[in-house]
């Protein structure tokens, strides 16, 4: 918005909105379909209704972005924010060994065991996925899944 000579000109929607104050006149300025621009006389009460539309637009257009914003805040979500900060060396370097440990004790149990934790832990499959896309029965994948958590457990020393 900027005023000169006794006008306010307002930019909404790239439509320019002018006040003539001196004139008592209002005027809307927009380009057409073929790139013209072209301005028109409008009463007061559309140019008042128009900004006031605007602005009720914009009111309700933060307030939804705010609504979106809380119910966006899920364990997950707050977690990304809670670690966006960086860690410290020590840090960074005792979880990348950690991980290593964990998928060298993955490769140390049978492949088919290994194939079902990397589908069901990595791949995040439900147990019923894993069953279908193996063609078998979801009483198959939750055996072999135990089974594989009970190998792994084996490794616990490796991953502490």
């Amino acid at each position: 918005m900027k005023i000169e000579d006794n006008k306010k000109i307002i930019l909404v929607d790239e439509n320019e909105l002018v006040a003539d104050f001196g004139n008592d006149k209002y005027y809307i300025t927009f380009t057409n379909y073929d790139g013209e621009k072209i301005t028109s006389e409008i009463p007061r009460e559309v140019f008042d209704t128009y900004i006031a539309s605007k602005k009720c637009y914009k009111r309700n257009q933060n307030e939804q972005e705010r609504h979106w914003e809380q119910s966006s805040l899920t364990d997950e979500t707050l977690y990304k924010r809670v670690n966006k900060y960086e860690q410290s060396i020590e840090a960074t370097i005792i979880e990348n060994e950690k991980k290593r440990n964990i998928h060298i004790a993955i490769s140390k149990i049978p492949k088919v065991q290994r194939e079902r934790i990397k589908l069901k832990y990595f791949d995040e499959l439900k147990e019923r996925e894993v069953a279908e896309k193996e063609g078998i029965s979801i009483r198959a994948v939750q055996y072999s899944l135990h089974c594989a958590i009970e190998n792994l457990k084996k490794f616990k020393k490796f991953l502490d």
